[in-house]
């Protein structure tokens, strides 16, 4: 749903199903904002601190003294299947996912320029611009840029924004 989200965004089409292709281009945008190396390394090793803590308070006498001895006597992989459950459960259902999902969205073509977009591992990028309430934005295609903005106003004044600043901070 998320894939035909974008492909409306790059069209500049309507949504076929606003209400479920907007909660998966939420969704989408969420994932991006938690998903990058360093967060996903410091989530799983957060995760592996909590569940290491829970075993140990409640751990019974016949089962090993530590959890990593627990998991390589069960060959469990039940932290991996954790980690991904609270990644799942991040992106469905969470404050930013609905402050992102009700701010007003567009998306900005830039035409004619020397450069293009470019994406990294942190492609989502929020409130670097002088206007008057909360944005992010994100590269969909090398020309055109997805932006989502707290305020109608915010929204008109990102769109007078010079093109070549907008593109360089991008």
């Amino acid at each position: 749903m998320a894939a035909e989200a974008l492909h409306c965004l790059l069209r500049g089409a309507p949504f076929t199903h606003p209400e479920r292709m907007r909660h998966a281009w939420t969704r989408f945008v969420l994932s991006l904002l938690i998903r990058y190396p360093e967060a996903i390394a410091a989530m799983k090793k957060q995760l592996r601190q909590n569940v290491e803590q829970i075993y140990l308070k409640t751990r019974k006498p016949d089962e090993p003294d530590t959890f990593a001895e627990y998991e390589a006597k069960l060959g469990t992989n039940e932290l991996a299947r954790m980690h991904g459950k609270l990644m799942m459960d991040l992106m469905l259902d969470s404050r930013m996912g609905r402050l992102i999902f009700g701010m007003h969205w567009g998306v900005i073509a830039f035409t004619g320029h020397k450069h293009e977009l470019l994406t990294s591992d942190r492609p989502v990028v929020s409130n670097q611009f002088p206007i008057s309430a909360n944005h992010m934005c994100l590269p969909i295609s090398p020309i055109i840029l997805f932006v989502a903005c707290a305020t109608e106003k915010a929204q008109n004044e990102f769109r007078a924004l010079d093109a070549g600043h907008v593109m360089k901070v991008m």
